[in-house]
């Protein structure tokens, strides 16, 4: 069997049977990752099958929102892999997923490389188009993979941005490095939830959450590039910047 080097990182809070079946899918993969790394802000999440991958469930009582996982997982990602990949524990992935992201990987000089959303009616585990490689202008954050040696040169999420815009962060740095982001518009993916506006379990509450959150992230991105930064807290954004 086929093993990429990569390695996946999935945040679990309550979804705990969406998270089963999303790493169902991984372990029947056409390539497997080198290795699953579930942060489980339940502490409930127990997988008791077995899994052709290194399955690390990391439990330490502490409760972190999505992008906290994100800068989190950083500590805890295999030295030595080439990839990254985030993927939310609410979504489901076609067979050939990680084999499809890596056959972008090998073919353009892509700094991220996401799946395609698609409808249930579309979804598909087993039968998917051909490749077809496609350069993003616009960034997706429920499933995407990283080059590693990027990912060392982008500084942490920013503390106010907790459930959004983390991808953002991601394609600001990515875009201001003049990398591109591709995605092969057959591979594929299916989200259960979604977390746009326009989506109907997009409540209020969640509607100002995401309004605060885009406030924030308009105010760093600002002072970043109109160099008051300094004034800042983001020191380690300037360290690279």
């Amino acid at each position: 069997m086929l093993t990429a080097n990569l390695e996946i990182v999935i945040p679990v809070t309550i979804k705990l049977n969406m998270a089963f079946d999303l790493i169902d899918c991984l372990t029947k993969g056409s390539v497997m990752p080198k290795r699953v790394t579930v942060i489980d802000n339940s502490q409930e999440f127990q997988y008791l099958k077995s899994t052709p991958f290194d399955l690390k469930i990391y439990q330490d009582g502490i409760s972190r929102h999505c992008h906290e996982v994100w800068n989190f997982a950083r500590s805890l990602i295999l030295p030595d892999v080439s990839y990254v990949m985030f993927l939310n524990d609410d979504i489901l992935v076609n067979r050939f997923f990680v084999e499809r992201v890596m056959h972008i990987y090998n073919r353009v000089p892509a700094a991220v490389v996401c799946g395609t959303l698609a409808e249930k009616i579309v979804y598909s585990f087993n039968n998917i188009g051909p490749p077809t490689i496609t350069k993003m202008g616009k960034r997706e954050g429920i499933c995407f993979a990283i080059n590693k040696n990027i990912l060392d040169f982008i500084p942490p999420i920013p503390s106010e941005l907790k459930r959004y815009y983390g991808d953002d962060w991601y394609w600001w740095w990515t875009r201001k490095m003049g990398l591109d982001w591709y995605k092969d518009l057959n591979n594929v993916v299916y989200h259960y939830g979604g977390a746009t506006m326009k989506h109907p379990k997009f409540n209020h509450s969640k509607k100002a959450f995401f309004l605060q959150e885009r406030a924030a992230y308009v105010k760093i991105i600002n002072a970043i590039e109109n160099g008051e930064l300094h004034q800042h807290e983001y020191d380690a954004v300037c360290r690279v910047y």
